[in-house]
């Protein structure tokens, strides 16, 4: 049983790798190679070597290289309605749009900005009077005498 292709394919739009390679020119040199013997990308199997249509070759682009930005636009988000539906049950809930579990926080605990500002400058006022006060005798660090040697003693 043959089966019917949704639009014929001019036979000028199949591109080796090695010209894959050169139209492409920030792909590395056999990084097609490779990709399709991992099955990455979509090719045709020709007698003279693998081709691949331009199609194949952005779609492995955007699965390997293409970033978006982490959150999406507020003003973009699509209505509660078009959302998945949920029951609640954390294993299957699915959700269109990425969340964050939760905020990445350098202070303590429970710390309000507030409180935080509030420790630092307590912090700084400390900092500022240990450096303009004179080091005591109990916080410089002591010298100790040298220790006279064992034959040192014995003589004396």
């Amino acid at each position: 049983m043959l089966l019917a292709s949704a639009h014929v394919i001019d036979p000028d739009a199949y591109l080796s790798e090695a010209q894959v390679e050169e139209r492409w020119r920030f792909l590395k040199p056999g990084e097609m190679r490779r990709a399709r013997k991992k099955g990455l990308v979509a090719f045709y199997a020709f007698p003279n070597g693998p081709h691949y249509t331009a199609e194949a070759v952005q779609e492995y682009l955007d699965r390997s290289y293409h970033r978006s930005a982490a959150w999406p636009n507020e003003s973009k988000r699509e209505t509660n309605s078009e959302a998945m539906p949920s029951d609640g049950n954390s294993a299957v809930t699915t959700s269109k749009f990425l969340t964050p579990i939760a905020a990445v926080s350098t202070t303590p605990v429970a710390m309000t900005p507030e409180l935080a500002l509030s420790a630092a400058e307590a912090c700084v006022q400390r900092m500022a009077r240990k450096q303009s006060k004179p080091s005591s005798p109990s916080s410089r660090p002591r010298r100790h005498a040298p220790q006279a040697n064992a034959q040192d003693q014995v003589r004396s």
